[in-house]
């Protein structure tokens, strides 16, 4: 089998690690947003769990102007100056990636693309395959037999890896055909100009009739329409730059053998205090267990929503059954699915539950085409959410606590609420239960505007849906908040806050 080399575009990485928190950063007790270092090292540890590479580059740009602004001022012109908050934390991942033995390289005048494009070509061949783990589109130039595009979608998706064949059927055109295509079409995303009006389908035809630029402009006559004839003698001086402004440099002097990328595990005592410092507990525990040789430690297996058991509960007699589960467990989640966030007029629509990981039911309360009613469920309910001896659970549980004593059935034996554990833990963060997901379980929820739609006057009611439409995004909700509970409740006992 042949060894693998990973090159990370670490800038690309590190752009989009700090996006995916941008609606819910993670701050720490000091204030400090750590919301791009702890995305970045979440990703990275999930690659290293999934590839075991045998060497691995993370690679960065510089500040200072390359080759392409030289002979282009405005290219990258049109990007949006770095954040901030995003600029403050880079030199805390840097520091974190140093001190964890990751191998990092950058050179002045050359783009991250260009040292990657260097090693693949250098190093892809014989008895190692590259994997690019990037998601632009320009570097699709350099996937040949041993060159391979390689990305993570999601937090809980499985990589995508592009070969010749995959590059083809995304671009419908070959690897080699990817710089003329950009050349034609521009990359609005570099500033790079384009033919306009070209678009990728333009473009793709135009190369897969002709085979290149250089041949498309040898036999301009073959051109059929009219108008696309006279757009490419318009531009083809502007072509020639935009091909040259795409092309990724393969000859970056960067002296670098395949060994100097041998991948190294961390000493944990060493990136250990940065972590800690970074409050980046959980992290830290993942890569202690790594360094140990626990790829994939139990205590972070990854939440699959494709393994879950979640049930739909619109009988009598599934309803019984669900009882019966709770009396033998004597400890669950619930949460409500509300008409409204404000208690004082909210109807509940269902009633999501947990007792179990994986495992969830939810109640139709008030959906269209339930075959329970509201005051059937509560009855059977009563008894359960009384009795102080089952243990309940919850996230921001005081409102449902609210909205179930508003019905009649008042709640005793509230034992954990995890958006309050989250807030003892670390006051000054988000704690919502989608970034509690994304920080402790490393998945990605169902978010709710997939359900009821955006804010404004189209969005629904969850009273108006359908139950079978609803009900594994609730009991998603239930279940997320049982697995954060389990963490939570040992994180508040190894600090000392536990009763």
């Amino acid at each position: 089998m042949n060894k693998k080399l990973f090159l990370v575009d670490g800038s690309a990485l590190y752009y989009r690690s700090y996006f995916a928190f941008s609606r819910n950063p993670l701050i720490n007790s000091k204030g400090e947003n750590t919301s791009a270092t702890f995305g970045f090292l979440n990703v990275l540890l999930k690659l290293i769990e999934l590839e075991h590479p045998d060497y691995m580059a993370i690679v960065f740009d510089t500040k200072a102007p390359t080759f392409r602004h030289k002979i282009y001022e405005k290219y990258k012109a049109t990007r949006e100056k770095m954040p901030e908050e995003m600029a403050a934390q880079y030199p805390r991942l840097i520091e974190t990636l140093k001190a964890a033995n990751f191998n990092i390289l950058e050179k002045e005048g050359y783009e991250a693309d260009d040292i990657i494009g260097t090693l693949a070509r250098k190093f892809g061949k014989d008895s190692v395959d590259v994997y690019i783990f990037s998601g632009d589109k320009d570097m699709a130039q350099l996937v040949n037999g041993h060159v391979f595009l390689y990305n993570l979608p999601k937090a809980q998706a499985e990589p995508e890896i592009l070969n010749r064949q995959k590059i083809k059927e995304k671009f419908k055109v070959e690897p080699e055909q990817i710089i003329d295509w950009l050349a034609l079409m521009g990359d609005k995303s570099d500033n790079i100009p384009g033919i306009p009006k070209v678009g990728e389908k333009t473009a793709s035809e135009l190369l897969n009739k002709f085979g290149s630029l250089e041949e498309i402009y040898k036999r301009i006559d073959e051109v059929d329409k009219n108008w696309l004839r006279e757009k490419l003698l318009e531009y083809r001086e502007q072509t020639k730059l935009a091909k040259q402004l795409a092309t990724i440099e393969t000859n970056v002097p960067i002296d670098v053998d395949l060994e100097d990328l041998k991948f190294k595990m961390w000493d944990i005592q060493h990136v250990g205090p940065i972590l800690k410092e970074l409050e980046f507990r959980n992290l830290y525990n993942r890569m202690a267990a790594m360094s140990r040789g626990e790829l994939n430690p139990d205590a972070f297996k990854k939440h699959d929503r494709d393994k879950v058991q979640y049930t739909l509960v619109d009988t009598t007699e599934k309803l019984d059954t669900l009882i019966q589960n709770l009396k033998k467990n004597k400890r669950f989640v619930f949460d409500l699915e509300t008409s409204s966030l404000n208690f004082l007029d909210a109807e509940i629509a269902g009633i999501a539950i947990s007792w179990q990981e994986d495992k969830a039911s939810y109640i139709a309360v008030k959906h269209q085409g339930s075959g329970l009613t509201s005051d059937l469920v509560l009855e059977k309910l009563r008894p359960v959410f009384e009795d102080p001896s089952f243990l309940k659970i919850g996230q921001n549980m005081k409102y449902d606590a609210l909205i179930m004593e508003q019905n009649g059935v008042p709640v005793k034996g509230m034992h954990f609420d995890t958006m309050i554990a989250s807030y003892l833990l670390n006051p000054a963060n988000q704690h919502g239960l989608d970034r509690l997901s994304e920080e402790y379980l490393n998945y990605e929820m169902i978010h709710i505007e997939e359900i009821i739609g955006k804010k404004g006057k189209k969005q629904k009611v969850m009273t108006d849906l359908s139950a079978e439409f609803v009900y594994e995004y609730a009991c998603e909700d239930a279940d997320i908040t049982y697995r954060l509970y389990k963490i939570l409740k040992e994180e508040l006992k190894d600090r000392g806050m536990a009763e």
